[in-house]
């Protein structure tokens, strides 16, 4: 009679194994990081200028990053250009199209002291929107000199920028 070696389990001889669903990441589950976005981002080793929408704010932010390791250099956001331009009142929003670019020119202006000409843009997770209030940011800080490759189109007017600005001309 014959004596069976019994069989070592392992996961490559047995019979029934199960088909694991793939799991994404927590922060992607979350619709808070696109990582193939950031692997072009980290790429391209410039700085960037990320741009985030709250419920009642924009905040604008320059971000360097080494070895995938961001760092802040510097932020503003839409309160502080509320409160200097003196449109602090109740009723107004922090989120309109003209803070937001004064925003952006307050950036540049800041990213320029700091010799930082060229950036690229960081939306995270907004949806690009042509004539939206990012892009109105990243207008304001095309107009003051900063090096930002963007689309002419994105911006509301076909020549400039908003209609506003159309109109006055």
């Amino acid at each position: 009679m014959k004596i069976k070696k019994p069989r070592i389990f392992n996961s490559k001889n047995f019979q029934f194994q199960r088909k694991q669903k793939k799991i994404d990441f927590r922060r992607r589950r979350e619709n808070k990081t696109d990582y193939k976005a950031r692997m072009a981002l980290l790429k391209s080793k410039l700085p960037r200028i990320v741009i985030r929408k709250s419920n009642k704010y924009l905040m604008c932010q320059l971000v360097e990053s080494k070895e995938a390791q961001d760092k802040i250099i510097f932020g503003i956001n839409s309160r502080e250009i509320a409160k200097e331009k003196k449109i602090f009142k109740q009723g107004n929003s922090f989120k309109n199209k003209e803070i937001a670019k004064e925003l952006g020119k307050k950036f540049a202006e800041e990213a320029i002291k700091r010799k930082i000409k060229k950036v690229i843009i960081d939306m995270g997770m907004i949806k690009s929107t042509k004539g939206s209030r990012v892009y109105s940011i990243i207008y304001g800080a095309k107009k003051k000199g900063l090096e930002i490759n963007v689309n002419k189109k994105m911006f509301l007017g076909e020549k400039n920028g908003s209609k506003n600005e159309q109109s006055k001309e």
